[in-house]
């Protein structure tokens, strides 16, 4: 089993990027591995400059955490919280400092369900670009979604150019208990797909994506099936976003 991630959305202000990346790298990150349990790797990135939807965030970062440690990971946020709001914390401790840099962040805790490999080109490299994809489905229909979604990332990475693998995720139910636990925007998204793409390949995985839109109008339109389908039980809009690496993979 791949390790449970938590995601974290935000933005930096005009003009404050390279402070703000300087913090996150440099400070934040630091901090969060040897004063917080249970994280194992950090990889940041920025978005493309294409984009098939609207933009509401300028960076995600993806933390991989230890296997096994996601209540551990869950507990130490929660305590920082507390000590943050209370005012009584160590004042060299970044994670409680105001980072001028910084718009507005949102985070997520996720648990893998599966990863679907293209079998030609599947490993993980550093400079792999992402497309994520959050989403909900109608309540009571978890199994027909789970079911459905399963076949369509397996359908896009196989019936599509440029992508590597898909690797589906739901909202870690531990995450979803937590009364002091930041979601990605409200409601939380409870599913997260992300596919991978080689370097140089995002043109060509985001012409892939529109023609397959083109395609499934065209075919629902002449009464036939499309080559990927769509389901009516995910919930409108879903949000989805490309990205491209602008660190390395961090470690402690």
């Amino acid at each position: 089993m791949r390790p449970d991630r938590m995601v974290v959305l935000s933005s930096a202000k005009p003009g404050q990027e390279d402070a703000y990346h300087n913090w996150y790298n440099n400070v934040h990150a630091p901090d969060v591995f040897h004063r917080r349990e249970g994280y194992a790797t950090l990889q940041r990135y920025e978005l493309t400059e294409r984009q098939l939807k609207e933009r509401r965030y300028g960076y995600i970062a993806i933390w991989e955490l230890q296997a096994g440690r996601l209540s551990d990971a869950l507990a130490s946020i929660s305590e920082l919280r507390k000590v943050k709001q209370s005012g009584d914390h160590d004042p060299q401790d970044t994670l409680y400092q105001a980072n001028p840099g910084i718009v507005g962040a949102s985070s997520a805790w996720y648990t893998p369900l599966e990863r679907i490999d293209h079998p030609t080109d599947s490993a993980d490299a550093e400079d792999d670009c992402l497309f994520t994809v959050f989403s909900n489905n109608v309540p009571g229909t978890d199994d027909e979604f789970q079911a459905w979604y399963s076949q369509h990332a397996h359908d896009v990475v196989f019936k599509l150019d440029g992508f590597k693998s898909a690797e589906r995720f739901i909202a870690a139910p531990e995450a979803a208990a937590d009364p002091v636990a930041q979601y990605l925007e409200k409601p939380q998204w409870q599913h997260l797909v992300i596919y991978r793409i080689a370097a140089g390949n995002v043109p060509t995985a985001q012409d892939a994506i529109v023609g397959q839109r083109a395609e499934r109008a065209e075919a629902v339109a002449a009464g036939r099936p499309p080559r990927i389908t769509l389901t009516d039980t995910m919930i409108e809009p879903h949000l989805s976003w490309w990205w491209q690496p602008i660190t390395g993979v961090l470690t402690p």
